[in-house]
């Protein structure tokens, strides 16, 4: 819901200024504007709920343009989420089931972190290697298919490291150890950004975002991978997400890549969650 919202804000003009999230990640809100000259002319809350495999998008649009002044400006907008917060606080659904993934979801059992540690992830993806079975090393390998072409790859690792390694050095040959293994018809990933990770940085854990492009042999766009490297408590873990589709505009490009986003998401958001028990 969260991606879902934010694009669907973007695709009619709207930067997203914040957002929260429920922890589930089944409901997102979203507050976004549309600029014109450097002045702020439209405000849009949005609320977006996981409804089993559908989605639900309610937004609330503000006209700012009659605003002289930022108090002027902030004032529509107070007065605008008080008559959005009722709408969204009140809705009702005939089926009386709340938010939430349902039966869209697949798990993962990871032992040998302390404690046992369920992840969930979009039945889309099939555990093809778990060996998180009660010690570290160990790796989670998750993949995905379309008429028996792979469309995407999902890996997980914990290992033991006493003293916190250099992310910036680690993740590059990880991430490119890791894809070598995989696949013998690309280049070795290309980075193209890393930097600190917010979702970890917020609570003080170590950790580095990265994100690699990825040729084939002949030159041609692969996709790209994300990855995320963290250190807490004499523990490294790895999550790495390669979707063949590098991010577009496009709606089609999109929503192909949706499920390996969101089961990123979920295993990046359950993880921090874990270690932090």
């Amino acid at each position: 819901p969260a991606r879902i919202c934010a694009y669907q804000a973007e695709q009619v003009g709207y930067s997203v200024a914040s957002s929260a999230t429920t922890s589930d990640l089944s409901q997102a809100q979203i507050l976004a504007f549309a600029t014109r000259d450097g002045r702020r002319t439209q405000g849009a809350f949005g609320q977006c709920y996981a409804r089993g495999g559908s989605l639900l998008s309610v937004y609330v649009l503000i006209d700012l343009r009659e605003a002289k002044t930022a108090d002027e400006a902030r004032s529509i907008l107070n007065r605008a989420r008080d008559i959005a917060s009722p709408i969204v606080a009140n809705l009702a659904f005939a089926d009386k089931q709340p938010s939430g993934f349902r039966d869209g979801l697949g798990e993962a059992a990871l032992r040998g972190l302390g404690r046992d540690l369920a992840l969930t992830f979009p039945k889309i993806w099939q555990v093809a290697i778990n060996d998180f079975t009660g010690r570290l090393p160990a790796e989670l390998h998750l993949t995905r298919t379309s008429a028996g072409k792979s469309t995407g790859a999902f890996w997980v690792a914990a290992q033991e490291r006493a003293e916190q390694p250099d992310l910036d050095k680690l993740g590059p040959a990880l991430i490119a150890d890791y894809f070598a293994q995989q696949s013998k018809d690309a280049k070795a990933p290309e980075l193209l950004v890393a930097g600190e990770d917010p979702l970890f940085k917020t609570v003080g854990i170590a950790a580095r975002s990265f994100r690699f492009s990825l040729k084939d042999k002949a030159g041609k766009d692969a996709g790209d991978i994300l990855a995320t490297l963290f250190w807490h408590r004499s523990r490294l873990y790895v999550v790495s997400l390669w979707s063949p589709w590098s991010p577009s505009a496009d709606s089609n490009v999109f929503y192909s890549r949706l499920p390996g986003l969101t089961a990123y998401d979920m295993v990046l958001t359950r993880l921090r969650a874990h270690v932090l028990e």
